[in-house]
């Protein structure tokens, strides 16, 4: 949701980079692929269903937090709107009372993200599990929540609505929507034959080309993704979802999961699992030498992820007669001493450094020669 949000306690659940929730403690996340997929499938399982509608805390009950106006406190926001109320239309209105819920013109339901009846089985509210799952409910205009009905999401811009056969959810709310529906795929990902084994695919519910890895997701979702980043509203009801069902929606946590999994546009990457290690071959070493009047320190920058480096070198235009290994991951400098040169002469070395030692490995190219006089 693009919309800026001024409530201070956002600052709470707003981590910095590479901080990873320790929700995910026990998710392997240098995991690619189907197998990171099956890994948050597998996290996501130890969830605490509440009831649809009941005399204790219930979905109605969660979602008056969850969603909760961060700039009036008696409101809750309403997935798809985008007005204030000053158009006289009240059904694209983007907040309304929390209490005016129910089923009448003016009041706000529970919308199902992913439709109830594009989930196999049919998601059902009657007893708590994958129908009263608050990551897939977001309060809705009443009459906005039947116009949508179970129509599949479509591409367009602007503000929400029906649109080539196909709903739109509107430029602010298609980020939240994206994440929703992969949150839905990886937690519900079974075959189908029971509840308990209730299957949610993307390309049930979003209209657009299927991807090459997954032809289970859409690629739309992976693009709305990326165009409508995670609001600090949506960090909010993840932290508040994880108290009330034990779960959170990983991609809100960290967008960049989806690229990791499904590819495609590189999404917002708060843990930095898009980052590329340096490959040794591409690491450029630059080797110097302080002379000094008992012998030469050579010193150069180390590979980042090395455990030692090797040093090869003796008098300019020779066949480098001397080897040297210097062990460590902070080797960045060798000091040859005044009994191993000669005045007035001059003198070649070079280096490379290694990712494992004894036996070496991971060895890089050596660098350029550098040639100094003692």
């Amino acid at each position: 949701m693009k919309f800026l949000l001024t409530l201070i306690s956002c600052a709470a659940v707003i981590w910095s980079s590479a901080q990873v929730p320790s929700y995910y403690n026990n998710v392997d996340l240098t995991l690619t692929g189907t197998e990171m997929r099956d890994a948050l499938t597998a996290k996501l399982q130890s969830s605490t269903f509440i009831p649809y509608t009941s005399g204790q805390f219930d979905t109605w009950d969660a979602l008056r937090l969850t969603d909760a106006n961060p700039e009036n406190s008696q409101e809750v926001m309403l997935v798809y709107g985008w007005e204030s109320g000053s158009d006289g239309d009240f059904t694209n209105d983007r907040t309304r009372g929390k209490y005016e819920n129910g089923n009448n013109a003016g009041d706000w339901n529970r919308e199902h993200v992913f439709p109830r009846s594009r989930a196999v089985p049919a998601l059902v509210v009657d007893d708590p599990g994958p129908g009263t799952d608050f990551h897939n409910l977001r309060p809705c205009d009443v009459q906005f929540n039947t116009l949508r009905n179970n129509l599949k999401f479509i591409d367009s811009d602007g503000n929400a609505g029906t649109t080539d056969g196909g709903w739109y959810p509107g430029d602010e709310w298609k980020g939240d929507v994206a994440r929703m529906v992969m949150y839905m795929y990886v937690r519900y990902n079974g075959n189908g034959s029971s509840s308990s084994e209730t299957r949610c695919l993307p390309k049930e519910t979003c209209i657009g080309t299927l991807n090459d890895q997954d032809p289970d997701m859409v690629d739309l979702l992976l693009e709305w993704n990326v165009e409508d980043p995670v609001s600090n509203a949506e960090l909010i009801r993840n932290t508040i979802s994880l108290q009330y069902q034990n779960n959170r929606n990983p991609f809100v946590d960290n967008p960049a999961l989806a690229t990791v999994i499904w590819g495609g546009p590189e999404a917002d990457d708060p843990w930095g699992l898009l980052e590329e290690e340096e490959e040794p071959g591409e690491f450029i070493f630059e080797l110097d030498a302080l002379v000094l009047t008992n012998g030469v320190i050579l010193q150069w920058t180390p590979l980042p992820q090395s455990v030692g480096c090797q040093l090869q070198g003796g008098p300019a235009g020779g066949n480098d007669p001397l080897t040297e290994t210097v062990a460590g991951n902070e080797a960045e400098s060798f000091f040859v001493p005044k009994s191993r040169l000669k005045q007035g002469r001059s003198y070649q070395w070079k280096v490379r450094c290694a990712t494992g030692i004894n036996p070496i490995t991971g060895l890089t190219p050596f660098s350029d020669y550098h040639i100094f006089e003692f």
